[in-house]
């Protein structure tokens, strides 16, 4: 069964789950990991600063069957689910 979500519901999840699960982030802060949630899948995704404007991101995560409905860019810039920073 599809789970029909727009960007905002999604946006929403993210944020409930990093209040209950926060992300993990290394000691020199250059370092993150993020939990995906349960209602939208499993596994994780990091992000790695090697310096200020050049990041990877590895994503190790199984997606739910999900459906985005239409709605604009997500406010906290989301990619594939996990909230990119932007400051």
């Amino acid at each position: 069964m599809s789970l029909d979500l727009t960007t905002e519901e999604v946006d929403e999840i993210w944020m409930e789950a990093q209040q209950h699960r926060p992300p993990v982030t290394s000691i020199d802060r250059l370092e993150t990991i993020y939990t995906v949630p349960p209602p939208l899948g499993s596994g994780h995704e990091r992000e790695i600063e090697f310096y200020p404007g050049l990041e990877l991101r590895i994503f190790n995560s199984t997606y739910n069957d999900l459906t985005f409905l239409g709605g604009r860019e997500s406010a906290l810039g989301t990619v594939y689910g996990s909230p990119v920073r932007r400051d």
